[in-house]
């Protein structure tokens, strides 16, 4: 009995090393454990932990040092930017992407100056969020259709007004 413990214990150790571990951080109950039932379905995903205010995503971040965080933008109805920066304090690989309800632009550009890997909108459908996952762990940006036309248009409005000054 003891040896088939071991043999768990170290099956548990690969496998966590080889899926990508997913924090989810949402204050609404019932939209974190959708996320965590899609992502539960995923070979390559396991769930680290889940947090319903952002003192405990900062705590879970920081003992379960996750790959990827999914967190709200306002959770706690405060600042994502802040929570965002508290915890990657001292855990700068941890990526983050930014589920928001919001896609106005004061919204989405703060939450992408402050470091996010990826932005998406609640409106997204379950594989939209897989693909964003997978993206911003592999190191890359993911930023929904909706928020790169956001993005986009605002790079263009400054790029003209440099254009003007010049």
């Amino acid at each position: 009995m003891y040896h088939n413990q071991i043999t768990d214990e170290i099956n548990e150790r690969v496998e966590s090393m080889t899926r990508i571990q997913v924090l989810v951080a949402d204050g609404e109950t019932l939209y974190r454990e959708s996320i965590c039932a899609i992502l539960g379905d995923q070979p390559d995903i396991k769930i680290a932990g889940r947090a319903r205010s952002t003192k405990e995503l900062i705590n879970k971040a920081h003992k379960r040092r996750p790959d990827v965080v999914v967190m709200e933008l306002a959770m706690d109805k405060g600042n994502g930017e802040d929570t965002l920066r508290e915890m990657r304090n001292g855990n700068r690989d941890t990526k983050v992407l930014f589920v928001s309800q919001y896609e106005d632009e004061k919204h989405i550009l703060s939450g992408l100056s402050s470091g996010c890997d990826g932005y998406i909108p609640k409106r997204a459908t379950g594989s939209e969020l897989i693909s964003a996952i997978r993206v911003v762990h592999q190191g890359g940006y993911f930023l929904y259709p909706s928020v790169a036309r956001v993005v986009i248009d605002e790079c263009v409005k400054r790029f003209r007004e440099l254009r003007e000054t010049a």
